[in-house]
């Protein structure tokens, strides 16, 4: 699974890690499954492995949990388009999400919705289940 992580230059590796969500649901850890194929879907820039997650993802998860998993996605790209759209998904991730600092100064706004410094927080924040939820602005 880590090396699925460090995709290089080879590239079979993507493949061989929808091999290796399969081990983890056939041992019956679908959170892990979920867990990893998420992050594969992230991780990846190429359109064939996210779709191909995508796929085994709405197999094991359920189609309706893969919607809100790609609703959540969708949000993240629309997010970056707005803010970086010449910036790498790495770059992006590095960066987390925009703010305004001097609104989000002192510690009672800093974990307010729109002072997230990180990608994680604003997953958690705005979460999947309200697709009308576009981010912090």
């Amino acid at each position: 699974m880590h090396a699925c992580e460090l995709v290089g230059s080879n590239e079979n590796v993507p493949y061989h890690c929808i091999t290796a969500a399969n081990i983890l649901n056939r041992q019956g850890n679908r959170e892990a499954v979920r867990q990893f194929l998420q992050r594969l879907q992230s991780i990846s820039d190429d359109p064939k492995i996210q779709e191909l997650a995508a796929g085994y993802l709405k197999k094991v998860v359920g189609e309706r949990e893969q919607e809100k998993i790609a609703a959540r996605w969708e949000r993240f790209r629309s997010r970056w388009q707005q803010e970086l759209p010449f910036s790498s998904r790495v770059e992006v991730d590095a960066l987390g999400p925009a703010f305004d600092s001097a609104r989000c100064a002192g510690s009672a706004r800093a974990m307010t919705p729109e002072c997230v410094s990180s990608w994680q927080h604003w997953s958690d924040t705005y979460a999947a289940d309200d697709p009308a939820t576009d981010g912090p602005r």
